[in-house]
């Protein structure tokens, strides 16, 4: 029979069959995934760096309004700030320098009044070799233009002490204005030595007499004496401005602000002996000022500030005397708010390095009847500065237009700002009318008049 082949068959086939069928796949071992890299660790001088850049801080806090977006470059866009560089003076050494935006290290700006520290320096060294006096009639000195005469300086002249301290009572300093142009419109409006007048054309009347007793330009005289020995590179005095022709880097400015520290502290320093760097930051009799340099805090916390504006950069200069600390910032752009950025960015190194004087105050918002602030409303002035206060609606302002600014009560009579560091009191007669405004800043006091 055929069957049992069949069948055999049919099983052989059936055997091959199965022997050919596709085995079920085996699941693969899952790739490994590569070893993250090690977060990067960064040195306690990057955590400083980034504890600066991440944290700006107003001088004021106020209470139940959090902040936000306090960042280098969120505050720069905030304030319209194209460009910004910092030094940073730590242990007696600049630590670190670096730029933001459009800036960098290297290109000189115009720091305006910086100039005046830096040209009292010049003074102070000339002092030291007795080739000028600080107490002396400077009419003795001047050879191309003499201080004119006036009833003024009949009982006392004017000494080149008394215009390093801004006492001199010459007239005002025009913005923007040649050398000849300033010397050309001085009068002298007060006795020396009598009134603080932070306006005066001294240092045009310093920057002439050091060029006539050195017989050369200004501003080889400040190289030779000052700049070049300091390193400062990258600083010149640019005529034909008066006063304000200093162009300059915060490197070089925080080498300036060093030779002060040094000199005063009993280090070795190029330039500046300590009794010279010492009258630079003690005030003259009847002036916050000494020579060059405005003075604040006392003892270990004692410090000295310059400000300088010039051609939309904005300038400030902060150092201890006797704790090897400090800070140099350069911003462009931003108008008004350039100058609220440069005290942001203060307090942030201030806070970072553990600085006197330099912790926010926390503020509260006192609720006041809006028709007080008529009261306050008006045109007030500090030497040739004027400030207008305003009230719209229920608020008041310091400042017209756009960068007019919201003064917020502490009181019936004190105010604060959002972003500032300062604090307005408005000081009344015995007619219990506003009769003037006090400003109140970690650097000084100043007394705004009401005119009207």
């Amino acid at each position: 029979m055929r069957i049992v082949p069949v069948l055999a068959l049919a099983l052989v086939a059936s055997g091959a069959a199965a022997q050919q069928a596709p085995r079920p796949a085996q699941p693969r071992p899952a790739a490994r995934k590569p070893a993250a890299a090690p977060a990067k660790v960064l040195s306690p001088l990057d955590q400083r760096i980034q504890a600066v850049e991440n944290n700006l801080l107003p001088s004021i806090r106020i209470k139940g309004r959090p902040l936000r977006d306090m960042t280098m470059t969120a505050r720069m866009k905030k304030y319209a700030v194209t460009g910004i560089s910092v030094a940073v003076i730590n242990d007696y050494a600049i630590e670190w320098i670096k730029a933001y935006g459009t800036a960098d290290t290297t290109t000189p700006l115009p720091a305006g009044r910086v100039a005046e520290p830096v040209m009292a320096a010049v003074a102070m060294a000339m002092v030291q070799s007795k080739k000028v006096e600080l107490d002396k009639d400077v009419n003795r000195s001047l050879r191309k233009w003499k201080i004119p005469r006036s009833d003024f300086t009949k009982t006392k002249a004017v000494s080149l002490g008394a215009l390093l301290s801004h006492m001199s009572g010459v007239s005002r300093l025009p913005d923007g204005a040649t050398l000849d142009q300033v010397l050309a419109g001085v009068t002298v409006e007060q006795i020396p030595t009598l009134e603080y007048r932070w306006w005066g054309a001294d240092y045009a009347i310093v920057e002439q007499l050091l060029a006539d007793v050195a017989k050369k330009p200004f501003a080889d005289v400040a190289q030779e004496t000052v700049m070049g020995p300091l390193g400062m590179s990258r600083t010149s005095f640019r005529p034909p401005l008066a006063v304000q022709g200093l162009w300059t880097t915060p490197g070089d400015l925080a080498r300036f602000a060093l030779e002060i520290q040094f000199a005063i502290s009993g280090r070795p320093a190029r330039v500046l002996k300590g009794p010279a760097a010492l009258g630079m930051i003690t005030p003259a009799a009847y002036s916050p000022a000494g020579f060059g340099l405005v003075p604040a805090g006392r003892d270990s916390n004692l410090r000295f500030d310059h400000r300088g504006l010039a051609d939309g950069a904005e300038t400030e200069m902060v150092a201890f005397a006797r704790r090897g600390q400090g800070a140099v910032v350069m911003v462009t752009g931003g108008g008004a708010g350039g100058s609220r950025l440069v005290v942001e960015i203060l307090n942030a190194i201030g806070r970072t390095y553990g600085w006197p004087d330099y912790v926010p105050a926390d503020k509260v918002v006192a609720k006041i009847d809006p028709r007080v602030f008529d009261r306050y409303a008006g045109t007030y002035r500090s030497g040739n500065e004027t400030a207008v206060v305003a009230r719209r609606g229920p608020k008041l302002f310091l400042g017209t237009g756009k960068d007019a600014t919201e003064l917020l009560p502490e009181s019936v009579s004190d105010f604060f700002t959002a972003e500032g560091d300062a604090i307005y009191s408005f000081v009344f007669d015995e007619n219990a009318k506003v009769s003037a405004m006090t400003v109140k800043r970690r650097d000084g006091d100043t007394r705004w008049d009401r005119k009207n």
